[in-house]
Formats: C-alpha cells, sequence, structure tokens
C-alpha cells in the first residue's frame, strides 16, 4: 500500500473515530430528572414523573418537623400528592417556564431546574427576574429510599 493510501486510510478513521465520540457526546436526555429527589433539610421527597410532553413533582414523603420520627398531622398529610413542580419543559439542558409551589407556606414561584450531576439537581426559584432567585439543592433517592421512610414512620 502506498503512503498516500495509507494516509488517506488514516485520515478517514480519524473523521469516522471522530463523528462517533461527537454522536456519544448528546447533552443529556430531558428523562434524566424522573425520580425521587429530597430536599436539602432532609424533610421532603418529590417525585418527578412527565406528563404529555411536560414535567411534574408531586410531593410523596414530608418530614413531621414537630414531632421528628412521627407520622406527620392530619393538617400536613394533605399536602402529600400536592403538585409542587408543574409544566417545566426541558430546553437547553435546562427544565424551564415552570412554577414551584410551597404548600405550606402557599407561595407560587416561577422555576426552573438544572441537573448538576446525575444525582443532584438545582431547583430555582424567582419572582419577576431570573437573576433575583433562590435555589436549592436536590439529592436524588431510590423508591426504596423513599418506601423505608415511610415504613420507619408507620413502625412508630
Amino acid at each position: 500500500m502506498s503512503l498516500c493510501k495509507q494516509q488517506y486510510l488514516f485520515f478517514v478513521v480519524v473523521i469516522l473515530l471522530l463523528k462517533t465520540t461527537n454522536t456519544f457526546a448528546q447533552p443529556q436526555p430531558a428523562d434524566v430528572i424522573l425520580g425521587d429527589w429530597m430536599d436539602p433539610k432532609k424533610e421532603t421527597v418529590v417525585h418527578c414523573f412527565k406528563s404529555n410532553g411536560k414535567y411534574y413533582g408531586r410531593l410523596v414523603w414530608m418530614q413531621n418537623l414537630s414531632s421528628p420520627g412521627q407520622p406527620v398531622s392530619k393538617q400536613d398529610e394533605k399536602h402529600l400528592n400536592y403538585l409542587v413542580l408543574k409544566d417545566f419543559e426541558f430546553e437547553n439542558s435546562e427544565w424551564v417556564n415552570g412554577i414551584i409551589h410551597q404548600p405550606k407556606t402557599n407561595k407560587t414561584y416561577t422555576a426552573y431546574l438544572k441537573l448538576i450531576n446525575n444525582d443532584s439537581m438545582e431547583v430555582i426559584g424567582y419572582k419577576l427576574f431570573r437573576f433575583l432567585s433562590e435555589s436549592q439543592i436536590f439529592t436524588r433517592v431510590t423508591s426504596f429510599d423513599v418506601l423505608n421512610l415511610k415504613l420507619n414512620l408507620s413502625a412508630n
């Protein structure tokens, strides 16, 4: 094989490798946020799900703040299964155009979500301007962790 053909073959192989590498380096799929997430104070767990192309989060567990380790009061129990994250759309590696609602304070904020890594998600809420925001880092928990939390409370 001539030197020119070898160089050409080498060039083709390099281009194919670069193209293959670029294919695998695609942005994270939007569904990566699906699952259960615990707030930084370890007081609540939100289950993220997808419906009709949008992303939502439902409150599936909460700590009894007045009596830790005990089931939540009847008054707080009404917050369970409440939609706290609503109408998020995936755009440019963020989940945007959604709202976050805090049931205990009855406050609603415009919000967006950013994945820090597979186990950490930043939840950013704001009123009026995005640069005037507050954020919290939620940590992924497994369904088994949530079940354990629920079972520990019912055993008390």
